[in-house]
C-alpha cells in the first residue's frame, strides 16, 4: 500500500485485501503524517481451514 489523501477531516474507511498463506499473527500500522503526527499498530491472527 502507498499514499493516502484525504481532503477533509472525520472517519475514514481503508480497504485492502492481501493473500497470506500461512496460519500467523500478523501485524498493519497505519501513520498518519498531517495535521497531526500519529501511529497506530494492530495485531491479528490468521487461521486457515479448508
Amino acid at each position: 500500500m502507498g499514499t493516502l489523501i484525504y481532503e477533509e477531516a472525520g472517519t475514514q474507511v481503508i480497504n485492502e485485501f492481501y493473500r497470506i498463506n500461512a496460519p500467523n499473527e500478523y501485524w498493519v500500522k497505519l501513520k498518519i503524517l498531517t495535521p497531526n503526527e500519529l501511529v497506530e499498530q494492530v495485531t491479528f491472527p490468521v487461521s486457515c481451514t479448508p
